[in-house]
């Protein structure tokens, strides 16, 4: 049998050729298709080859082009593969115009933060009040308390619980002051726990709360920074009204 014949030819002298060809499903043409793997150099299973029918072989149409043809085939391919690389690196500038947009709004957004950052932090960072040794009388914000522990004076082995207390004035300066006992005022009822044996009344202790408007008296102990902002550490403070 001919290996190959001739089917048609078209317009363009392109030739149709019905040719045969090694079967590429089996073992070397052998016709026979093999699987599970191989023991002592043997296939496990093996049986006719579906693609060949067990003939080792199968036909197939082979185009055998002119070469004006051919050439006129591959001016066109190259022409296609230029388009399709022009078109990649169109979208490959605009992704990285698109990334680099980002990255350029990614590196204002985070310079504006920060500028907001810096600018809270002026408006937090404050300023002193008075000398040290001043006395000052005043009404401000409690903004917040906190606790920690210290050794018990005259008795180490044992701790006191430490209050303090951040204060904010009007014009957003800071005054700190620490102390064992806490801020309290006198607040007479007849209902009081405590007795005043000179106003011959009864009272309890009030606390302020975090965010509540106080007016303090003490004595200015330091000026000192921390966190960026200026703090005047107050001693001997006491809740007026």
């Amino acid at each position: 049998m001919e290996k190959r014949t001739l089917v048609k030819t078209d317009k363009n002298g392109t030739k149709y050729w019905n040719t045969r060809v090694m079967c590429d499903r089996c073992s070397g043409g052998s016709g026979v298709y093999t699987w599970g793997g191989t023991i002592n150099g043997r296939p496990m299973y093996a049986g006719t080859c579906y693609k060949c029918n067990g003939a080792g072989y199968v036909w197939e149409i082979v185009k055998e082009y002119t070469p004006e043809y051919r050439a006129k085939l591959d001016a066109a391919n190259e022409k296609r593969k230029a388009a399709k690389q022009a078109k990649w690196e169109a979208e490959r500038a605009e992704r990285e115009k698109a990334w680099a947009e980002q990255r350029a709004k990614e590196a204002a957004g985070r310079a504006e933060r920060e500028r907001i950052r810096q600018e809270e932090i002026e408006r937090n960072r404050g300023h002193y009040i008075g000398t040290v040794g001043d006395k000052v009388e005043m009404t401000v914000t409690l903004e917040r308390t906190f606790t920690y522990e210290v050794p018990c004076f005259g008795a180490p082995w044992s701790t006191d619980i430490v209050t303090g207390y951040v204060f904010k004035t009007d014009d957003n300066c800071t005054l700190v002051w620490k102390t064992v006992g806490g801020l309290r005022r006198k607040v007479y009822t007849e209902t009081g726990h405590f007795r005043d044996d000179e106003k011959h009344g009864w009272y309890d202790y009030e606390h302020p709360e975090d965010g509540a408007r106080v007016t303090i008296k003490g004595t200015i102990k330091a000026h000192e920074e921390y966190n960026n902002v200026y703090q005047t550490v107050l001693n001997r403070v006491k809740w007026v009204r």
